[in-house]
């Protein structure tokens, strides 16, 4: 079968039309952001925000392990990072860890996600309550 000039434009156009249905089709927004613009701090540029990721996180009183625990941190609780402290790690000398300074006190990087303002924050503290 011999296909002609024009139809093989023909066919062409409707595997354009197809193509681009499918295409059209499978995009959709998966997250909603929802902004109050009574909230000025909400994309407050220089504050960080943390979530934090484990189900129960130990404020320590200082910025180490060996320091007294004053209180503890919940899963999906949206924080105000308030100060940083790195201490390189002297048994791997290409690592670091990093303590958090917050309200409560300090959290090790390990029990947190870091986000650059609150809406991020928020939307990812849904996502870990939704996923339980």
């Amino acid at each position: 079968m011999k296909l002609t000039a024009k139809m093989s434009a023909k066919l062409i156009a409707k595997i354009a039309i197809t193509c681009m249905a499918l295409i059209l089709s499978s995009c959709s927004a998966k997250k909603e952001i929802v902004f109050n613009p009574t909230d000025e701090s909400a994309l407050e540029l220089g504050i960080t925000w943390a979530v934090v990721t484990v189900p129960y996180a130990a404020y320590y009183k200082e910025h180490n392990y060996q320091s007294d625990v004053i209180h503890n941190a919940r899963q999906g609780d949206v924080l105000e990072v308030k100060g940083k402290y790195i201490e390189p790690n002297v048994q791997d000398i290409n690592s670091v860890s990093a303590w958090y300074q917050f309200d409560s006190g300090w959290l090790d990087n390990v029990s947190i996600k870091l986000y650059d303002n609150r809406l991020k924050a928020n939307a990812a503290a849904k996502a870990l309550s939704e996923s339980k």
